[in-house]
């Protein structure tokens, strides 16, 4: 049985002693490591039968086979990759030891994926007792290995084929945005910076990469954050508009500021406090990156992008950052709780985005401002209330908003609040729904909403919450409470009681402050 894993473009003819392989390097460079896993994992399998030993080195040698060949009675890769990678790679496929000492994050991605074909495969093989079943699976494997089929498509050179590349692309084959541009790219540079090109590109996708950030929506947000508001869909015709008037050094400018916007983009979307620990209020910028990334709303990141660059480039204070982006989580929180169009709200992010990065410094705020007046309008018909009663625990189920909530509101307060290994408290037991009911004189599910709703709700610590677990009486509760560093909770302490008329109290100032934290 064949596996056909599609066309791939290369500059050269197949006689060439070298071929440049346009489209299709990470299709083959997979393969590769996959043929190294099978030839790591013939070469450590230990045999009791050596009736079997001539059969596993015929298994071995097919395998390295595929990796290397003879030139001159030397050995050479098949393959070959950046320069600057490829000695790793070369004692990866070979299975020679290597030193992890000042790996590139290239070389930790070859090492990592290796490491993962290889288990996956090992563990299914020792599934196998019988060594000669083992052997089976290896001997299949390989004829898998060996059945799979591609169609080579051999060009005189590397700009008829990254035309080549296009032509696909137009026939409607699915190939991603960064590929064309990529090859684009390529195409339109001298062959004197091609190298610096390759080396840039590189670079920018081992940073995205590696953090699972899609290459192309980083493209699509630095284009609208600085551009044009484009869909996926028109985006690589902008691009292609764009570079087709581009001179070699304007290509070669226009590559580095990517490059450099990736790592930026990166440390927004994927918040480290590493990367903020340096600045004034980092801990607080962070805390307000990590809160936007657990909504999973990608639609701003193209203006918190240029905010950050403008805060890098200092034309926005430490202050202002951190209030830009308060103001943006705010409303990410309520946009999640509504059904407001997603690309009217990336939409006005990206108009503003585009203001603020064509602004000098003393603009910004204006432009900021008029941006929270746009979002606002949006709003008009949302009952804050609503939203605030909406807000109920749910048993086994999400509950990283309320956490969220409670944890905003608790920061209000208390500027020290550490964010970090809290968990939610029912003040009144939700395990003594029976007991609540006859308290109160509720219905069921009057008690259910009650009990999991923000007035019997607050935050312990771990170590409280322990000491808690099968506590139910408020009197001996409050005891706990009171020693927490947690303001929400300690200020429990002050109730005698905790009935109906203190859930009211309670609910009706827990929404004060939920109005004035997320009034926009």
């Amino acid at each position: 049985m064949s596996h056909f894993i599609w066309s791939i473009v290369l500059a050269g003819w197949k006689d060439d002693k070298e071929i440049f392989v346009i489209d299709g390097q990470q299709r083959l460079i997979t393969i590769s490591l996959l043929v190294a896993s099978f030839y790591k994992i013939c070469n450590e399998l230990p045999l009791k039968n050596p009736d079997l030993e001539e059969r596993k080195n015929e298994l071995r040698s097919s395998f390295h086979y595929y990796l290397t060949s003879e030139e001159k009675a030397k050995k050479i890769n098949i393959i070959n990759i950046s320069r600057n990678s490829n000695e790793l790679y070369s004692k990866l496929i070979n299975g020679v030891k290597y030193s992890n000492d000042n790996l590139r994050e290239e070389e930790k991605l070859f090492i990592k994926n290796f490491k993962i074909i290889y288990d996956s495969f090992k563990k299914n093989l020792d599934k196998y007792k019988d060594e000669e079943l083992k052997l089976d699976f290896i001997a299949e494997m390989l004829e898998v290995i060996e059945n799979i089929s591609i169609i080579p498509i051999y060009v005189n050179n590397e700009y008829d084929a990254y035309t080549i590349f296009e032509v696909l692309n137009d026939r409607g084959l699915d190939l991603n945005i960064w590929d064309l541009l990529k090859n684009l790219l390529f195409k339109k540079t001298s062959s004197e910076n091609k190298e610096k090109i390759k080396k840039l590109w590189d670079e920018m996708i081992i940073v995205l990469e590696e953090w699972k950030i899609t290459i192309t929506q980083f493209i699509r947000h630095y284009w609208i954050s600085k551009v044009k508001f484009v869909r996926e869909k028109e985006l690589y015709d902008e691009l292609k508009d764009k570079i087709k008037n581009l001179s070699d050094k304007d290509i070669l400018d226009f590559v580095t500021e990517l490059v450099n916007s990736a790592k930026n983009y990166k440390k927004i979307y994927v918040p480290q406090l590493d990367n903020f620990s340096w600045i004034y209020k980092g801990k607080n910028i962070f805390t307000v990156l990590e809160y936007i990334d657990k909504f999973k709303v990608k639609q701003c990141y193209p203006i918190i992008l240029v905010l950050y660059n403008k805060f890098l480039s200092w034309d926005i204070s430490a202050d202002n950052f951190e209030r830009y982006l308060f103001e943006i989580e705010k409303f990410s929180f309520i946009y999640i709780k509504t059904d407001l169009s997603p690309s009217k709200i990336e939409w006005y992010y990206s108009e503003y985005a585009i203001k603020i990065s064509n602004a000098n410094k003393w603009e910004i705020d204006e432009i900021f401002t008029n941006l929270i007046q746009e979002l606002s309008s949006e709003l008009i018909s949302i009952d804050i209330r609503k939203l605030f009663d909406s807000l109920i625990y749910v048993k086994d189920g999400n509950n990283k908003l309320l956490n969220y909530v409670l944890q905003r509101l608790e920061l209000w307060k208390n500027k020290e609040f550490s964010v970090n290994g809290n968990t939610i408290e029912h003040i009144f037991p939700k395990s003594d729904i029976e007991n609540f009911e006859k308290l109160f004189w509720t219905d069921f599910e009057t008690s259910h909403f009650l009990l999991n709703s923000m007035w019997n709700l607050t935050l312990l610590t771990s170590d409280d919450n322990e000491s808690l677990w099968s506590e139910k009486d408020f009197i001996k509760k409050k005891e706990i409470y009171k020693e927490s560093r947690i303001q929400l909770t300690s200020w429990l302490n002050e109730l005698n009681f905790f009935w109906l008329k203190e859930l009211k109290e309670r609910h009706l100032k827990l929404f004060n402050s939920f109005e004035k934290i997320w009034k926009i």
